[in-house]
C-alpha cells in the first residue's frame, strides 16, 4: 500500500521487489532486503514452490511500481487467471495421460475367460467394466478439453476481435470460464487416475507400471 491509498482491496499497488538491485549501468547492485524464511513442503508438488517472504527486515526493500497506483489487485488476476487456465490444462493432461497409461496396460495385461467363454484369457480390454472405466476416462477427458479450448478462443477474441463491444463481452465470459475450467478439471483428474490405478488393480500400485 501506498502512504495515500485508499481503504480496502482498491489501496493495493503491484510492485516488482528484485533479489539484487541493478545499478544505472546493468550490473548486478547490492542485496535487496527481500528474503525467503521458509517454504512449504506440498503433498507431492515438487516444482512449484510456495514460500514465505520477509521485506524490509533491515533497513527496508525497494521495490518497483508496475503500471498505476491503487490497481495492484486488477493487475494481479490477470496472472491469476492466467495461472488458473494453466493449471486447469495441468489437470487434463494428467487425466489423458493416465487415460493413455491404462489404455495401454489394458491392451497388454491377459487375465480371465471373455463373457463368450474363450477357451484361454483375453486382453482386459475386452471385459465390460474395464471398458466402462476407460471410456469414461476417455469421455471426460475429452469434454474438459473441448471446455479449455473454447474458454481460451473467448481470450483471443478478448484480445484481437475487431469491435470493442465484442472483446468486453468475451472477456466477461472468459473470466467467468476460468475458475470452471481450473476447478472442474482438476478435480475430475483425482477421479480419473484413480480409475486408471483401477485398471491396472494391484499393479496400479507398483511404480514400474507406470501408473504412478
Amino acid at each position: 500500500r501506498l502512504p495515500d491509498a485508499p481503504e480496502g482491496v482498491k489501496g493495493i499497488s503491484l510492485f516488482v521487489v528484485p533479489k539484487f538491485l541493478v545499478n544505472a549501468d546493468g550490473s548486478l547492485g547490492a542485496r535487496n532486503d527481500a528474503h525467503c524464511v521458509s517454504i512449504e513442503h506440498k503433498l507431492g508438488i515438487k516444482a512449484s514452490p510456495t514460500a514465505v517472504l520477509q521485506f524490509g527486515d533491515h533497513g527496508g526493500a525497494i521495490g518497483e511500481l508496475v503500471g498505476q497506483p491503487n490497481r495492484g489487485l486488477e493487475y494481479m488476476f490477470v496472472m491469476m487467471n492466467a495461472a488458473r487456465f494453466a493449471v486447469g490444462m495441468q489437470g487434463i493432461a494428467v487425466s489423458d495421460r493416465a487415460y493413455q497409461q491404462a489404455l495401454a496396460f489394458a491392451k497388454d495385461r491377459l487375465q480371465s475367460r471373455d463373457l463368450a467363454g474363450s477357451p484361454g484369457p483375453v486382453a482386459i480390454i475386452q471385459h465390460p467394466d474395464v471398458k466402462r472405466m476407460l471410456l469414461t476416462m476417455k469421455a471426460h477427458t475429452e469434454a474438459a478439453r473441448a471446455l479449455a479450448y473454447c474458454t481460451a478462443a473467448t481470450s483471443d477474441l478478448a484480445h484481437h476481435a475487431g469491435d470493442e463491444a465484442v472483446r468486453r463481452e468475451q472477456q466477461a465470459i472468459y473470466e467467468y470460464l476460468v475458475p470452471i475450467v481450473k476447478g472442474h478439471s482438476t478435480e475430475l483428474s483425482i477421479e480419473l487416475t484413480s480409475l486408471g490405478v483401477q485398471i491396472h488393480g494391484g499393479m496400479g500400485f507398483i511404480e514400474e507400471t507406470g501408473a504412478a
